[in-house]
C-alpha cells in the first residue's frame, strides 16, 4: 500500500503550525509513523525537536480522538545513549541513531531492542554501505540518509539508488529482514526512483510541509509513487 511508504518528517513543519498540520494529515489517511529528529549541537549544529513536544503531540492527539501513530525518534546526537531512553518515556516506539556517533552500536542496539523499541541505525551520505554490514543483524531498520544530516530542505545526493540497490541485495543474500529507509532530500520528481531500487520507506519534510496545503502535498508525493 503506497500510504504505508511515506513518513512525514515533523522537523521541516513549523512548530506553531505542528499540530494542525497533524490533525490535517490525520484526518484524512494513515500513517506508518512520524519521524521526529532531536539533534545535540555537536554531532550537527542544530537542536532538533525535543522528548517533551514528542510527549505533548501524543497527548494532545489523544486528546482530540485523533489516531496516535508511532513516532521515531531519530537522534543527530554524538552520544545516543543519552537520549534515547528519554525519548521512550515520552512514547517513542522507535529510535534511530547514527553509525558514525557510536562505536557501541551493536550493544546500544541490543539495550534499546530490550527495551521494547524498534531500533534502526543510520548512515551518512561518506559512509559507505559495507561499514554497516556488521552490525544490521541487530536491527530492525536501515536509515540511509540522502541528504547531510540537520538541515532540511536540501536536494537528495547522488548514489543513493545504488546504497538502496547494494542494501536491498544484501538483506536478500544475508536472510536478514531490516527495513531499507531514505531520508531526507525525498520529492515527487525523485520518490518513484527511490522505491523501484528497494526502498520500504521514504522520509519526506518539505516536501510534505513546505506547500500550503499538507494534504495536497503528500497526495501528490503518493501520487508519483503509485503511477511510477
Amino acid at each position: 500500500m503506497v500510504n504505508s511508504i511515506v513518513v512525514p518528517s515533523l522537523l521541516a513543519c513549523n512548530r506553531s503550525d505542528l499540530l494542525p498540520a497533524l490533525r490535517s494529515l490525520l484526518s484524512a489517511r494513515a500513517f506508518p509513523r512520524f519521524h521526529f529528529d532531536r539533534m545535540d549541537g555537536q554531532f550537527v549544529p542544530n537542536s532538533g525537536l525535543s522528548h517533551s513536544l514528542l510527549r505533548n503531540l501524543r497527548s494532545a492527539l489523544a486528546r482530540e480522538g485523533l489516531p496516535v501513530p508511532p513516532f521515531e525518534a531519530h537522534l543527530m546526537v554524538r552520544r545516543p545513549s543519552r537520549f534515547w531512553r528519554k525519548f521512550a518515556d515520552a512514547g517513542a516506539e522507535l529510535v534511530s541513531f547514527h553509525l558514525e556517533s557510536d562505536d557501541r552500536a551493536a550493544v546500544l542496539a541490543e539495550e534499546v531492542t530490550r527495551s521494547g523499541l524498534s531500533c534502526g541505525l543510520c548512515i551518512n551520505p561518506p559512509t559507505p554501505f559495507d561499514r554497516c554490514v556488521p552490525f544490521l543483524e541487530h536491527f530492525s531498520f536501515l536509515v540511509l540518509m540522502g541528504v547531510h544530516p540537520g538541515l532540511c530542505g536540501q536536494r537528495l545526493l547522488p548514489g543513493v539508488a545504488e546504497k538502496i540497490h547494494r542494501a536491498a541485495d544484501y538483506r536478500r543474500r544475508s536472510g536478514l529482514s531490516y527495513a531499507i529507509v531514505v531520508d531526507g532530500g525525498v520529492c515527487a520528481e525523485n520518490a518513484p526512483q527511490l522505491v523501484a531500487a528497494g526502498a520500504d520507506f521514504l522520509i519526506a519534510g518539505k516536501a510534505i510541509f513546505g506547500g500550503e496545503n499538507v494534504q495536497a502535498s503528500y497526495g501528490e508525493l503518493l501520487q508519483a509513487i503509485a503511477t511510477r
